[in-house]
């Protein structure tokens, strides 16, 4: 846990003059896009000073923007720590732990302001620090994620193909004169596929939200042959 003794928080707009030797982090409370997060960075960065951290507030890992935003972070700033300010109000000690379970680096907590019984609580919550597997359980570990490896190419290679048909049939509309959006073939694509997400364990409004994606994907493609048409006629 970090507490106010070890850090100086601010934001680009707030830049103090001594920083002493403490650890400088980011206040990124209030922001929730990543531009402006790497805004704040570089005015930081600007002035030659080398954050420690990030300071994020009111995080939920059942919510996919705020993953994705962490996601993003981690993949632009490897070396900057992502931190969780912790609000007594606010949080649950479940959601924190959530959070730690993710990949967060700090809890940050002012002391001052919260109840012993809530410390003593967070005092509890498991740090999970470790980067490697351990040796019982290397093998199959590194088996499984090239299972993972090998799945995922065969995604993409799938994704293509489907993305060569949506093209033509794109193309056989447009000389059809159909408009790209059929509403009754989509409902039924995906009241069908919905249909089989418990059948394979996967989380109905996850798998909406996969299929809405690649649906609004095949859109576009179509879209596009659309308007090279029209350039053409004009």
């Amino acid at each position: 846990m970090l507490t106010k003794a070890e850090v100086v928080l601010f934001s680009a707009s707030e830049i103090p003059n001594k920083l002493n030797d403490k650890k400088v982090v980011i206040d990124c409370s209030n922001l929730k896009k990543l531009s402006q997060i790497i805004a704040n960075i570089n005015a930081i960065k600007a002035n030659k000073i080398r954050p420690f951290g990030i300071l994020l507030h009111d995080f939920h890992c059942n919510k996919n923007a705020d993953l994705k935003l962490f996601s993003r972070l981690k993949l632009n700033f490897p070396s900057l720590k992502i931190i969780y300010r912790v609000d007594e109000k606010k949080v649950h000690i479940d959601i924190i732990q959530s959070a730690l379970n993710l990949g967060f680096d700090f809890l940050y907590v002012d002391a001052d302001n919260f109840s012993k019984k809530f410390i003593h609580s967070v005092q509890k919550i498991h740090i999970r620090d470790k980067e490697k597997v351990d040796v019982k359980h290397f093998n199959v570990f590194s088996e499984l994620r090239k299972n993972i490896d090998k799945i995922d190419d065969e995604l993409l290679e799938l994704l293509a193909k489907r993305n060569t048909a949506i093209k033509e049939i794109g193309k056989i509309k447009l000389k059809n004169d159909l408009k790209i959006f059929q509403p009754k073939r989509w409902k039924n694509i995906l009241n069908e596929s919905l249909q089989h997400a418990k059948k394979y364990d996967i989380d109905k409004d996850e798998l909406r939200k996969i299929l809405e994606t690649i649906h609004i994907h095949a859109i576009k493609t179509q879209l596009n042959i659309y308007s090279k048409k029209v350039d053409k006629k004009s």
